[in-house]
């Protein structure tokens, strides 16, 4: 009787470490597929990393910046929902003239540049230098603003402090008013 309870004992650690074993796995496809849709969406707009430049600084696209920051303005929010995220992709898509798939491009190649940035906050900033250079006219910053302002009135949302911050990081670095 000890030996078959000792057998089920070894049978069920096996068990164990071969579904643990397979949840990493899973884990690192997951990972891999993530930063295989960042290239993707980096090599669709043409965008290249330069060496010793930071990635922000490296972008030629202003559409990519204000996508950019406007994903890094819906971070800002608490909780943002899919509604407000919908609202944000829906808006880039009639704005810059794409196709929502390729908008959903544009917001993973912005949240990756947010990222590379530290924060939301820091990304807003160093994004909208970026594009204030990037931009002659203020066609694509009056895009920016339309897309922001489209998202949380569709959602009827708040401006939240951090959100009325940047806003007017925005509007200082474009001097606007």
């Amino acid at each position: 009787m000890h030996i078959l309870l000792g057998v089920l004992g070894i049978v069920a650690a096996a068990f164990f470490f071969y579904m643990r074993s397979r949840g990493t796995i899973q884990s690192g496809r997951d990972l891999a597929e993530a930063a295989n849709d960042v290239r993707l969406a980096a090599r669709r707009f043409g965008f290249s990393r330069k060496a010793n430049i930071h990635a922000v600084d490296s972008i030629d696209d202003p559409r990519i910046a204000a996508a950019g920051i406007a994903v890094a303005f819906l971070e800002l929010d608490s909780y943002p929902t899919q509604e407000t995220r919908d609202a944000m992709l829906t808006g880039m898509a009639s704005e810059f003239g794409v196709t929502r798939d390729e908008a959903d491009e544009m917001a993973v190649l912005g949240r990756w540049l947010m990222n590379e940035c530290g924060s939301p906050d820091a990304g807003i900033s160093r994004m909208a230098s970026r594009l204030r250079k990037l931009t002659t006219g203020g066609e694509e910053v009056m895009s920016l603003l339309q897309i922001l302002r489209g998202t949380f009135s569709s959602a009827d949302k708040e401006l939240n402090a951090q959100q009325t911050d940047a806003l007017s990081d925005i509007q200082r670095i474009f001097k606007l008013k």
